[in-house]
């Protein structure tokens, strides 16, 4: 798999978890940047919604160097918390009450 390829499964992921609830009431706030300044990609990760403090997963990308550690760790993180939201969200709720 390419690094554009696992760039495009994160933000995919990513997605999949922002289409279903905003970021708040317990619902997972997910912040996925980049940029053509540098080759630099950031997923930021808050379990249970924004908050002022410090994020549950912070995951930063070299395009051109990807680390297999970093990509996987980030991409099950991401997995458990699509996971926990297709759960909740099953009755059409966009909040995050049950995880």
């Amino acid at each position: 798999m390419s690094n554009r390829d696992k760039i495009h499964a994160l933000l995919d992921l990513c997605l999949d978890i922002q289409e279903n609830g905003e970021g708040k009431n317990g619902y997972p706030y997910i912040d996925f940047c980049c940029t053509n300044h540098g080759t630099d990609i950031s997923i930021l990760i808050q379990d249970s919604g924004f908050n002022r403090g410090s994020y549950d997963g912070e995951y930063r990308f070299d395009f051109a160097n990807i680390s297999p550690r970093t990509y996987e760790n980030c991409r099950q993180h991401l997995l458990d918390l699509r996971k926990q939201v297709n759960t909740c969200t099953t009755t059409n709720v966009h909040t995050a009450e049950h995880i």
